[in-house]
């Protein structure tokens, strides 16, 4: 990873060698204290076989590692397996939820995983 794994994570998910989900964790380097999820995928065919908690969880381990006081993402709203996992894995939302983008009916939820107390 280099000397860029202070500020980016990304990871990739195979089985029998073959990529089935990735994620990216972010940190700008003006805020510390936010770790981001990004791009956070599974392929359909293979949801439900743990993947998905691997990739967060190796982006919550990063996280702390890197002294971040918290994880945030963004989610489409509703009952989907994203949702679910993130909700098993003590994420919360943050706000209301919004527009994904000006005039869409789709929601989209900020959340956030708190990893150690801190001002702010």
């Amino acid at each position: 990873m280099g000397s860029d794994n202070r500020w980016n994570l990304p990871l990739l998910a195979e089985v029998c060698s073959e990529p089935v989900g990735l994620a990216w964790g972010r940190i700008e380097r003006s805020n510390p204290e936010r770790a981001d999820l990004y791009q956070m995928w599974v392929h359909p065919e293979n949801r439900c076989l743990g993947a998905g908690k691997l990739l967060l969880d190796g982006v919550v381990a990063w996280a702390m590692q890197t002294g971040a006081r918290y994880v945030a993402l963004g989610a489409t709203c509703g009952d989907t397996p994203a949702n679910r996992l993130y909700a098993r894995a003590a994420f919360k939302p943050i706000g209301e939820p919004q527009p994904l983008r000006s005039g869409s009916l789709v929601l989209g939820q900020e959340m956030h995983l708190l990893l150690r107390e801190g001002a702010g």
